[in-house]
């Protein structure tokens, strides 16, 4: 089977690199032809979440749209064409409209409620650019829908009937359990994106007065935040790097993912719980979507809501070697048993052989 992957993002986007890169040898692995087309360079990926520079950013969003027009004649070659999330990152749907127009076996996959309206903060003046309506018209003229979860799978099947529902799935063997550590703190990390930084200000409060109770007994550890920063507030941030997102993850103690609850985050898939978990550290998320299906309260991590409950849970488990231990270890299994990259490979395989011979 020939297979063409759609994608806005290049392998530097998270996204992409989890639901479609990955997947890439394992599906070569079974006998098909695969091709990865990006609407960014990685060039243009960069470009386009710095601050300003509104001229280079209108060159690379012109740039994608020419080099997906030149694709177009050639996606009818390919038996079956997955868009992920979206064919251009601007514009009404006409790319999307063509897209499908060319498909032999259309398949939509989406990680994120992309129906809702959300603009990356170093993007905003592009918003009146952005269409959430094509969405709902791009999953319309789609043969299968895989959907990261439940809500988002919910929403696709108002258009699509059939839809798959398959996790971003989490390489076991790369993300492993780190070796005892031998720094005397205790880390309490979180790892993203500039556009997510901006929940940390959830648990702020919490932070400091652990930081205040435990002084350097702790330590705070910021991985991909961009400029956000902590008010009255010590943490060591760090730049986000590909090559060293394991060994970040490794150098937790514990993993923390605060977000609001909005139709926006419900649509998360809660992946960077799993991260936590696949390195064997325990989690404290906000109780938002997928979280709720991943985080089990009291068992491999711990749900907060309110800057009360962060601070009691994350003093318990800094408080408590053993406590870290078996939750972590819990998490781990559940990853190992539920979103490992082998098995939703193999799903991923059965999806395109279903779609293609139905």
């Amino acid at each position: 089977m020939k297979i063409i992957f759609i994608s806005p993002y290049p392998r530097a986007g998270g996204s992409s690199r989890f639901r479609i890169y990955q997947y890439v040898p394992f599906l070569q692995a079974n006998g098909h032809e695969v091709f990865v087309h990006p609407f960014l360079n990685d060039a243009g990926y960069q470009t386009m979440y710095l601050p300003g520079r509104m001229v280079q950013k209108i060159f690379v969003l012109l740039s994608g749209m020419w080099r997906t027009l030149r694709l177009l004649p050639k996606i009818k070659n390919y038996d079956v064409c997955i868009v992920h999330r979206e064919v251009a990152l601007a514009g009404p749907g006409v790319l999307e409209w063509l897209v499908a127009k060319f498909s032999r076996n259309l398949v939509y996959d989406f990680d994120d409620a992309v129906f809702e309206p959300h603009v990356s903060s170093a993007n905003r003046v592009f918003a009146v650019l952005k269409s959430t309506q094509k969405i709902p018209h791009l999953i319309s003229r789609c043969h299968a829908v895989i959907a990261g979860n439940s809500y988002l799978e919910d929403y696709a099947r108002q258009y699509c009937t059939k839809t798959f529902q398959l996790p971003t799935p989490v390489d076991v063997k790369r993300f492993a359990p780190r070796l005892p550590k031998t720094n005397i703190s205790i880390i309490i990390g979180w790892i993203g994106s500039h556009s997510t930084s901006p929940y940390l200000a959830i648990v702020a409060e919490a932070l400091k007065n652990l930081q205040t109770e435990f002084g350097r007994h702790i330590g705070i550890e910021i991985v991909g935040a961009g400029n956000f920063r902590f008010e009255k507030l010590e943490a060591n941030y760090r730049t986000w790097v590909l090559e060293k997102e394991v060994t970040d993850l490794q150098g937790f103690d514990i993993g923390i993912m605060p977000m609001p609850d909005n139709r926006w985050t419900r649509g998360k898939c809660g992946f960077k719980a799993l991260q936590y978990m696949s390195v064997g550290i325990p989690v404290v998320c906000s109780p938002v979507g997928m979280n709720r299906d991943i985080v089990a309260h009291g068992e491999n991590g711990f749900w907060a809501e309110t800057s009360a409950e962060w601070q009691q849970a994350l003093h318990m488990l800094i408080s408590d070697a053993e406590l870290r231990k078996r939750m972590g270890e819990k998490g781990r299994r559940l990853v190992e048993e539920r979103f490992s990259l082998e098995q939703c490979a193999d799903r991923l395989n059965r999806i395109l052989l279903a779609v293609t011979h139905d």
